[in-house]
């Protein structure tokens, strides 16, 4: 969700504003937040359906900063990226 929106403000109340926009964050179910450069692609790995046994491996291994290495360097690639994600609103899924 964007950052802009009422509820991001909500789930990020403890990130001071400057730190929001420096990485992306996880927020867990209980609240607990993970930033995106710090673990949160495990985390994100862990927690969906296809990739959940990829992410429990991940996280029981010292991988997590390859993983975070790896996002770091796709973040560095968006604009190429950007091509092959269609333009339009992202679809509103979280509870």
């Amino acid at each position: 969700m964007p950052l802009g929106d009422e509820v991001a403000d909500r789930l990020l109340a403890d990130v001071d504003p400057e730190r929001r926009t420096e990485c992306w964050w996880f927020v867990l179910e209980t609240g607990a937040l993970i930033e995106g450069d710090r673990g949160g692609g495990v985390a994100l790995l862990s927690h969906l359906g296809l990739t959940r046994a990829i992410g429990w491996f991940l996280s029981r291994s010292t991988m997590s900063r390859w993983i975070d290495r790896l996002d770091a360097w796709l973040a560095g690639k968006r604009s190429w990226l950007s091509r092959f994600v269609p333009d339009g609103p992202a679809p509103r899924r979280y509870p």
